[in-house]
This record gives structure tokens, C-alpha cells and sequence, in this order.
């Protein structure tokens, strides 16, 4: 049975954590590692990049530029950083 977020059940596990008021709480999570997808997601955008300086033209770097001249040029995002502009477009 999927989930409204479109995962399995056995995509996400019941795990412990601490509120913020200090309680001990028990919550359902994801199972794939986060950190991990970041690095990797990371690795794979600047390759993408990559490719189109070597190659010439890449469409996905057209469409990555495009993206990130949006988020440069909105309200909403100047006092993001470069590095929580580029983790928003992953």
C-alpha cells in the first residue's frame, strides 16, 4: 500500500527522537540515509555541469542556470547562501 507521499511501507521505519521540549517522542522516517543522498546528489549536479563545458551544450545545465537565476533573482531567497540555493534545487 502506498502512502499519500507515494512510499511503501517498508520505505519508512518508526524511530525515536527528542522534542524540543526534552521529550522522548516516537516518529516515522525514512529509511535511506539523508547525508549520503546529499553528498551523492552533490557529486551528480557538478557532473552534469561539467559535461556541458566539455561537450558544448548540456540541457540539463541550461535548465540547472535557469532555475538558479530565479532563485538569485528572488525576494524570498537573498539571504540564502549559494550552497542552500544550490541543496534547494536538488
Amino acid at each position: 500500500m502506498e502512502s499519500r507521499h507515494g512510499r511503501r511501507k517498508g520505505d519508512t521505519e518508526m524511530y525515536e527522537y527528542t522534542t524540543k521540549t526534552g521529550e522522548t517522542s516516537l516518529k516515522r522516517g525514512i529509511t535511506y540515509n539523508p547525508n549520503l543522498k546529499a553528498k551523492l546528489l552533490g557529486v551528480f549536479a557538478s557532473c552534469v555541469l561539467k559535461t556541458g563545458q566539455r561537450f558544448g551544450y548540456n540541457k540539463y545545465e541550461d535548465i540547472y542556470r535557469d532555475y538558479r537565476s530565479s532563485l538569485d533573482n528572488s525576494p524570498k531567497y537573498n539571504n540564502k547562501s549559494d550552497i542552500n540555493k544550490h541543496k534547494i534545487m536538488l
